[in-house]
C-alpha cells in the first residue's frame, strides 16, 4: 500500500506529493486542478509492464477518441508540453520505494533490441520502430531490498517496441473507473473471476443497499456475447446494463475491489449517479470490501455531501483509514491542502469548505 506519492512533470503538475496516504484517499478541488490527472498518474506508476496508450485515457475523460497522431499525446503528458522534461512518478511503501520515469525519445536515441520480449503489437504481429519516428520510453524501478526490480518499456505509434526487464518482476494490480462508465465493459470478467474461486456473494451487500430485491448476478451469453444479468424477484434476470446509473457504477466499483486483491482501485467521480441519503453506507461498503481484500483507494469528487459521507463512515467503522487531499492552483503551481480525523472533523461541524 502505497505511503506516499510525488509526480513531476506530468500534466498540470510540476512537482506535487500526496503523504501520508491512507486506506481510502479523497482526491477534492475545483474544476481543471488535476484531479482525474493525479489518478492518470497513479495508474501508470502503478502497471509499468503493461504500458497504456495515452489515447487509452479519453474514454475515462468521456472523450470522444479524437483525429490525431499518437505522438501528439504524448506531447500532452509533459507539463507544459515541455518534452526535454523527463516526467517521474514516485511511490514509497512501507517497505519499498518504487519509481517510474517517462521520456521522449527518437528511435535512434534507444538501444533496444529490434525484436523484444514484450506484448505483441495489435493484430499479432510484433510492433516495429519506424525510421524518424519517436518512442515513449517507460523506465520503472522498484527498490526492495532483495527484490530490486526494473523494467523498461519503449512504445511506438504501432504499439510495444521492446520490454526488457529483470527477472521475476512483479507489479501490484490496478483498476481506473473514469467518471462516465456507469458499468465496465470488464465486469463480466471480474464477476467471473469471483465465481471461479467461489466469491461472487462479496458483492451483494454494497449493491442491497441500492436496491434491497437484488438477489444473485449471472452471466448470461445472448447473442454471443456474455452479459451481466441482475436478478430482482421478478421472474426474469434482467440486464444490468438496464439497470439504474447508480447501481451500475457501484456494482463496477465494488467488482474492482473485489477481483484486484492487494492492488489500487482508482475512481473518478466517485460519487456519480448516487443519491446523497446513501452515500454514507455506500463508503461504509466500499472501505469494507477494501480492507478484507488489502485494497488502497484513491477516489476523486466534487462533492461536500460525498465528503462529509465518507468521513461518517469512517468514524462509524472504528477503523478510521480516511485521508483528504484538497488541490488548490495557487499561481502557476497545484498544491495540496491534507486532512486528517481531526482537521476534517472540525472543518465538517464549522461547515468550511474543503472541495
Amino acid at each position: 500500500m502505497l505511503r506516499s506519492f510525488t509526480v513531476k512533470n506530468f500534466r498540470c503538475f510540476k512537482d506535487l506529493t500526496l503523504a501520508p496516504l491512507e486506506r481510502v484517499n479523497v482526491i477534492a478541488g475545483k474544476n481543471n486542478v488535476g484531479k482525474t490527472a493525479l489518478l492518470e498518474g497513479l495508474y501508470l506508476h502503478s502497471g509499468p509492464g503493461l504500458p497504456r496508450s495515452p489515447q487509452a485515457f479519453e474514454f475515462l475523460r468521456c472523450l470522444e477518441r479524437f483525429s490525431q497522431a499518437e505522438e501528439e499525446s504524448w506531447e500532452w503528458l509533459f507539463a507544459g508540453k515541455e518534452v526535454e522534461d523527463v516526467i517521474e512518478f514516485q511511490g514509497a511503501t512501507a517497505g519499498s520505494a518504487r519509481t517510474l520515469r517517462i521520456r521522449l525519445e527518437d528511435t535512434a536515441a534507444t538501444d533496444f533490441p529490434p525484436r523484444g520480449n514484450g506484448p505483441a503489437a495489435p493484430g499479432g504481429a510484433e510492433a516495429r520502430p519506424t525510421a524518424g519516428a519517436r518512442q515513449l520510453v517507460l523506465s520503472y524501478e522498484d527498490r526492495d531490498g532483495p527484490g530490486y526490480q526494473e523494467v523498461e518499456v519503449a512504445v511506438s505509434g504501432t504499439g510495444t517496441v521492446a520490454v526488457r526487464r529483470t527477472p521475476h518482476a512483479r507489479f501490484p494490480g490496478s483498476v481506473l473507473l473514469g467518471a462516465c462508465a456507469g458499468s465496465s465493459s470488464h465486469d463480466e470478467e471480474r464477476y467471473s473471476s469471483l465465481v471461479e474461486v467461489g466469491r461472487e456473494a462479496a458483492v451483494l451487500p454494497a449493491l442491497q443497499l441500492l436496491d434491497p430485491r437484488l438477489r444473485r448476478f449471472a452471466v448470461l451469453v445472448a447473442g454471443g456475447t456474455p452479459s451481466l444479468h441482475a436478478d430482482l424477484g421478478t421472474g426474469r434476470l434482467i440486464p444490468v446494463r438496464y439497470l439504474g446509473e447508480g447501481l451500475r457504477r457501484l456494482l463496477s466499483v465494488v467488482l474492482a475491489i473485489a477481483s484486484t486483491p492487494g492492488g489500487l482501485v482508482l475512481i473518478d467521480e466517485v460519487e456519480n449517479g448516487l443519491h446523497h441519503a446513501v452515500l454514507t453506507k455506500v463508503w461504509q461498503a466500499l472501505a469494507r470490501a477494501a480492507r478484507e481484500a488489502d485494497v488502497q483507494v484513491v477516489a476523486t469528487t466534487q462533492s461536500y455531501e460525498c465528503i462529509q459521507a465518507a468521513h461518517q463512515a469512517s468514524l462509524e467503522s472504528g477503523c478510521y483509514d480516511l485521508r483528504l487531499f484538497r488541490l488548490d492552483r495557487v499561481d502557476a503551481e497545484i498544491r495540496v491542502a491534507v486532512y486528517n480525523q481531526t482537521t476534517l472533523e472540525t472543518s465538517v461541524e464549522m461547515n468550511l469548505e474543503v472541495r
